[in-house]
């Protein structure tokens, strides 16, 4: 079919420099994730 991409694999990776645990609470803590999605309030 036209415009499908059968068979197409895309991967990337970063390496962040901070422990597993506080990478974990930057993406779950809500507060966090607000002050990073909208800003200081």
């Amino acid at each position: 079919m036209e415009g499908e991409a059968k068979g197409l694999l895309v991967r990337a990776s970063i390496v962040i420099g901070a422990p597993p645990e506080k990478i974990w609470d930057a993406l779950t803590d809500p507060e966090k994730i607000r002050r990073y999605m909208l800003g200081p309030r």
